[in-house]
């Protein structure tokens, strides 16, 4: 039975299927006994093992095994009882009793199932699945002679390949019921479903991502394997690897580029930049700008966005900028920041006193320079543009129609990574190759969607 309400008939027996959220809820159904199953622990060539299942058992890949454990094996033998759904059942609708045609199956369905995996008929050349495909899919299938799945297994991000040898049904005898399989380890690339030609990226990508314990992670674009960096909040990080994140009491940790901690400042605020030598912090406070009456200066009570620069070793503030916000160093040791709220991108020398405009026919909520400094990707009416430095040759990329935020340049700057909006108000971590505007969505190892919560740097 599969995701799309398909299910197969087999022996003769007779069912009717009236939605897809029922077959699941039968095709989950595991026959009580749990069999013994044999195992052939010699290695056969390409690493190919193989292993004979029988009903409610599994295969635990890594440790090559038969299992009957749910939680440890990829893929479970299992069947469908014999049972007949229909019947008199009341209608909220109609607020009536009425008979309900429902499933009615005569027989038991012998059925392979994995949470997450692929089918296919003819052996696929390694990578050419993506782990979205893998992951977006699941196969609950019975059992043929020659059927080949890409499994992937419930102890790890591995996979594996698996082909059905033989499978031996006697009609009506589930306890006689065997299934022999060979498997295999599998290379997957990482990412979206239906990506088989996507281009294979490099280097490694941080982020505050949404659904790990330790919420800075380190991605690794070519494999989709995500490590956990440090429990932390917002992040930043300059070329030479050195991070900065505020810790659960607030305070901003500052690391080398080995992860050990070099400083602790006592600061709070939001996008918080790390100049390229260390040395110095941008962040962005909210402080109200003084009125001046008759040469008199009268606190506000109106507050805005507000860069403050700060010396990482003594915490001394140096400079402040009123109503800029989402400040970024330049490789150079200069700083990058917006106006709040109105059109204006800005260059502060790296002495800290001689604020210029870039341009002022720009509102921008967020802009990152490349490795060099001679092009900018700039965040403007939620759409991603890249720019030169000086603020000529303004172009979209990434013309995808959806809102967009969180540009990150990759180290050879023919990338750029960005966070986009999707049409069920989640998010993803998508990169465009600014050479044909190429857009490739992001996965985990497993498949799974990325999302970050603060800016991201791709890294090495």
């Amino acid at each position: 039975m599969r995701r799309d309400g398909r299910c197969w008939s087999y022996f003769g027996a007779a069912f009717i299927l009236t939605t897809a959220t029922g077959a699941f809820a039968l095709a989950g159904t595991y026959h009580a006994r749990q069999l013994t199953g044999a195992i052939s622990a010699q290695k056969q060539p390409t690493n190919i093992r193989t292993i004979t299942l029988k009903v409610g058992q599994g295969v635990d890949f890594e440790r090559g095994r038969v299992t009957t454990g749910k939680s440890e094996g990829g893929l479970v033998f299992q069947y469908i009882a014999p049972q007949d759904t229909s019947g008199m059942k009341f209608n909220g609708g109609t607020g009536q009793v009425e008979y309900k045609v429902g499933m009615k199956i005569t027989e038991p369905i012998p059925i392979l199932a994995a949470a997450h995996s692929a089918r296919f008929d003819k052996k696929p050349k390694p990578g050419q699945f993506t782990t979205g495909d893998v992951y977006n899919w699941s196969e609950d299938d019975i059992p043929k002679t020659g059927a080949g799945y890409v499994v992937q297994s419930q102890r790890s991000d591995k996979h594996y390949l698996v082909r059905v040898l033989n499978a031996t049904l006697p009609r009506n005898q589930p306890s006689r019921w065997a299934v022999k399989l060979t498997f295999e380890p599998y290379t997957v690339r990482a990412g979206a479903a239906g990506a088989k030609n996507a281009p294979r990226l490099a280097g490694t990508l941080w982020l505050k991502d949404l659904h790990t314990d330790k919420l800075i992670v380190d991605y690794d674009m070519a494999t989709g394997r995500m490590a956990n960096v440090a429990d932390g909040g917002t992040l930043t990080m300059n070329a030479r690897g050195e991070t900065g994140y505020f810790d659960s009491t607030g305070a901003l940790v500052i690391t080398d580029a080995g992860k050990k901690q070099t400083a602790r400042m006592r600061i709070s605020g939001d996008d918080p930049a790390l100049s390229p030598d260390g040395k110095r912090v941008a962040i962005v406070e909210q402080r109200s700008k003084p009125v001046v009456v008759n040469g008199i200066s009268y606190p506000s009570a109106i507050t805005m966005d507000t860069v403050v620069i700060y010396d990482v070793a003594s915490g001394n503030e140096l400079a402040s900028f009123h109503q800029k916000t989402a400040p970024f160093w330049m490789p150079d040791g200069r700083l990058l920041m917006v106006e709040y709220g109105k059109n204006g991108v800005y260059l502060l020398d790296a002495g800290l006193k001689d604020l210029k405009t870039i341009t002022d026919e720009l509102r921008a909520s967020d802009v990152v320079p490349n490795k060099d400094g001679g092009k900018l990707a700039v965040v403007s009416g939620g759409r991603l543009w890249t720019m030169d430095s000086d603020g000529k040759n303004l172009r979209q990329v990434a013309a995808t129609g959806k809102p967009q935020s969180l540009p990150a340049w990759s180290p050879d700057g023919k990338w750029i990574a960005f966070q986009e909006e999707t049409d069920s108000l989640t998010t993803n971590v998508r990169a465009v190759r600014l050479s044909d505007g190429a857009v490739v969505t992001l996965r985990t190892s497993r498949g799974g969607a990325m999302h970050s919560l603060s800016r991201m740097f791709w890294h090495k």
